[in-house]
């Protein structure tokens, strides 16, 4: 859902003020109620992606990095309450953004070469007068989230792949991170450029969303078609969740293994 909500965002971005049967105010007006739609979709479609892999993530490195083997009990409200957070603060600065009239996107065209007081070539492009003090907060919100994921992952470095696809999700988590600090600076360098602008904005949502959604079914898939039945059904019973109720998990130097028991307990 994420990844197809960031990618919408691509479509949004190509919609612009050439509109037939249109007049020129009205095709403004028209491209102009879609600019607000880009960051909208993508920090929304970020969010709904991160929180999932966030999510994963974070159980496996709070079991496996219990290193007191202490019972270790993790609900959905524990995961649910990051994910909400991160959520109203997002959808609360994307209010407060296109209500503002400074920094509200508007479709706006201009004129690169006249002759004779007739347009011979324009640019077109959604801008604003101030975008920055909505903009700013939600680049660091979504960088900051990205770091503290990698960090996450680095402390579940040690469980094995069938616990929680931790190997996949830090591949994922660092590739999102690459991603977002190769192309931001690229994109302020050519932001005067819309059609450059435009493919590198796309190849960034494009090379991050379907990296994630490769990361995370390619594996399950080569699992289910060319894995042994061993490995299938200690993945599965573990994605399941039997682990929470037959099974201790114990975290060591080499990795973590897992030993039958009667007792409904996880460390």
């Amino acid at each position: 859902l994420g990844c197809m909500t960031s990618t919408t965002t691509i479509y949004f971005m190509g919609i612009d003020d050439n509109q037939a049967g249109m007049s020129d105010s009205e095709a403004i007006d028209f491209a102009s109620q879609y600019c607000m739609y880009v960051p909208a979709f993508y920090s929304l479609g970020f969010i709904f992606s991160f929180s999932a892999l966030f999510a994963k993530i974070t159980r496996i490195a709070k079991i496996f990095g219990n290193k007191k083997l202490q019972r270790v009990t993790i609900t959905v409200k524990d995961m649910m309450i990051p994910i909400v957070c991160l959520m109203v603060v997002d959808i609360l600065l994307l209010i407060l953004w296109g209500t503002s009239d400074k920094g509200n996107l508007q479709w706006v065209r201009t004129n690169d070469l006249e002759i004779k007081g007739y347009p011979i070539k324009s640019t077109g492009m959604c801008s604003a007068e101030d975008p920055w003090p909505f903009l700013a907060p939600i680049i660091c919100l979504h960088f900051g989230v990205l770091i503290y994921g990698n960090v996450m992952c680095y402390k579940a470095r040690n469980a094995g792949t069938a616990f929680s696809e931790s190997k996949y999700v830090f591949i994922a988590m660092v590739s999102n991170l690459q991603i977002m600090a190769l192309g931001l600076p690229v994109l302020w360098m050519v932001s005067n450029e819309p059609v450059t602008n435009y493919f590198i904005r796309s190849g960034i949502i494009f090379m991050n969303d379907v990296g994630v959604m490769l990361l995370i079914f390619i594996p399950k898939l080569s699992l289910v078609y060319f894995g042994s039945e061993e490995d299938l059904a200690l993945a599965t019973s573990t994605s399941a969740g039997k682990t929470a109720t037959g099974s201790n998990s114990t975290s060591t130097g080499a990795g973590a293994h897992t030993q039958n028991n009667d007792d409904d307990t996880e460390r």
